[in-house]
């Protein structure tokens, strides 16, 4: 394996990560605007529903909701930057090798 292979291997995943979160990205807001949606309500719904629960119980069930959507609101916000930075990193650990020992 030469060079030239391993730059190919490297432009094809680098191409494919980027037309991936390009397909994503414009649908990734408004799928966790309907997930969220689902989720609340199935989360919620049943202990509305029962009357059992007690309002603690309603409001830490609407936190704890609130807190998914939120994570996974950052994540779809900061997916791109992050997959670039652990690929920048796996090009610079692969690269280091390389360079030992420093040249004096």
């Amino acid at each position: 394996m030469n060079a030239t292979a391993l730059d190919t291997i490297t432009a094809a995943f680098a191409g494919a990560m980027q037309t991936g979160t390009g397909a994503l990205a414009q649908y990734s807001l408004p799928l966790l605007g309907v997930f969220a949606l689902i989720a609340f309500y199935t989360q919620v719904g049943p202990l509305v529903a029962s009357g059992a629960a007690s309002p603690g119980d309603a409001v830490a069930s609407v936190l704890l909701t609130a807190l998914k959507i939120g994570v996974f609101y950052w994540l779809l916000v900061n997916l791109s930057p992050l997959a670039t930075a652990a690929f920048l990193t796996f090009l610079q650990w692969g690269i280091a090798p390389g360079e030992w020992p420093p040249l004096t």
